[in-house]
């Protein structure tokens, strides 16, 4: 069966960056690779994040609220029941306690991604803090039925980055006393003994340099 519409309310803007419509595209793939829809109620965005969204696939519905207001809440409720929205995705810090239950007045099933747990109050279906800080005491104040997902493990990475779930960073013993610049400065200097010339490792560039200059000579002289 598949998942249907995902409703999301975010925004973005030169005020407040593209952090909470950036972490909900990861969202808006993940529906969409399981075969719904995605679509993105923004009442501020920027050309670029609307352009991305859109070769993407996703619908972008703009409301002209005033963000967090219960204007804001009646549209997106408004956009959530003309599309038939499974659920709703609300990410932003402007929306709290009241816009939570100004949308679950209208029966609908929220998804609420926080960050610091502000909220006076959290009665969303869910609740997602996926930062390492997170936790449970940051919600003494919710429903007895709102669930949280706390924590990396929920982290929502794009596609672009799923490839790297689960990678970890190997160090080497040599690398465990030397601070980062130093680390780097040993990776060029193995690049630079990677030079070789006619076939021949050189330890410095300079040395693969004078022998460029030594195997030109030769030619001329043969």
């Amino acid at each position: 069966m598949k998942p249907g519409v995902l409703l999301i309310r975010a925004d973005a803007s030169l005020a407040i960056g593209t952090g909470h419509v950036m972490r909900c595209l990861a969202l808006a793939q993940a529906w969409q690779d399981a075969g719904g829809h995605a679509i993105f109620a923004m009442a501020e965005g920027t050309p670029a994040v609307e352009e991305r969204l859109r070769n993407e696939g996703f619908a972008v519905a703009r409301a002209e609220v005033r963000v967090g207001s219960a204007a804001d809440a009646k549209e997106t409720a408004r956009l959530a029941h003309k599309h038939n929205a499974s659920w709703v995705v609300v990410d932003g810090y402007e929306f709290g306690a009241r816009y939570q239950a100004s949308l679950k007045s209208w029966g609908l099933k929220v998804l609420f991604v926080d960050d610091n747990g502000n909220a006076e109050h959290y009665s969303a279906e869910i609740v997602l803090n996926q930062n390492a800080h997170a936790r449970e005491a940051f919600y003494p104040s919710r429903d007895a039925s709102t669930r949280l997902l706390l924590g990396p493990r929920f982290a929502m990475l794009r596609r672009e980055f799923t490839a790297w779930r689960g990678w970890n960073r190997e160090t080497s013993a040599s690398d465990s006393g030397r601070s980062e610049p130093q680390r780097h400065r040993g990776r060029r200097g193995q690049q630079s003994a990677s030079m070789s010339v006619a076939g021949t490792r050189c330890r410095r560039p300079a040395e693969c340099a004078a022998g460029r200059k030594r195997a030109k000579h030769a030619g001329a002289d043969g």
